[in-house]
């Protein structure tokens, strides 16, 4: 999430919120929340075009087997980036499956 104006302070600058937020819903429409720290630009995209693709094609009781493939994805030079976005979207599927 973008801020108004950037957040300066000695060690440099943010331009946008320090946490990402993974809203997932179930094909049986339950829905999931997940977080993570969120210090990297790349981030967005590892999220949007490795972590997600390859999350969504596993069921909510397959939490974990995603993570497998996340690195032979492409992005295995943006290992930090992947690590922050497969944590959120682990929590978001775990969280799914707590409540269903």
């Amino acid at each position: 999430m973008p801020f108004r104006s950037e957040m300066e302070w000695a060690p440099g600058r943010r331009s946008g919120a320090t946490r990402l937020v993974v809203r997932l819903e179930t094909a049986d429409g339950t829905v999931g929340w997940g977080e993570a720290i969120c210090l990297l630009d790349a981030i967005a995209a590892v999220l949007e075009r490795v972590v997600l693709p390859i999350a969504l094609t596993k069921r909510v009781d397959q939490a974990e087997a995603s993570h497998r493939h996340v690195p032979g994805a492409g992005y295995y030079h943006h290992k930090r980036e992947a690590v922050m976005a497969i944590c959120a979207v682990q929590m978001a599927v775990w969280d799914a499956f707590g409540r269903a």
